[in-house]
């Protein structure tokens, strides 16, 4: 008998077993934009392959300015 109001099982809505012990996740999504589709994934503040190709560029030169600005500050014109 089908009961339009239950609430499936992950089983049901997967189609099948879930293998391994963690269950199916939803897609990956970057951290600062949201979007889930890019061609690389790249690493970010939140660990790694968190941020698409665009934020994950973005991101690093944005951290090259920070060290470059903390590298000067430490060894002013010695360098």
């Amino acid at each position: 008998m089908n009961y339009p109001n239950r609430i499936l099982s992950s089983v049901e809505i997967f189609g099948g077993r879930i293998s391994g012990p963690n269950p199916p996740s939803a897609p990956k999504r970057c951290q600062w934009c949201f979007t889930s589709y890019t061609p690389l994934w790249r690493n970010g503040p939140h660990g790694l392959k968190t941020l698409c190709n665009a934020c994950g560029i973005r991101f690093f030169k944005q951290q090259k300015k920070v060290n470059a600005g903390v590298i000067k500050k430490i060894h002013g014109d010695r360098i």
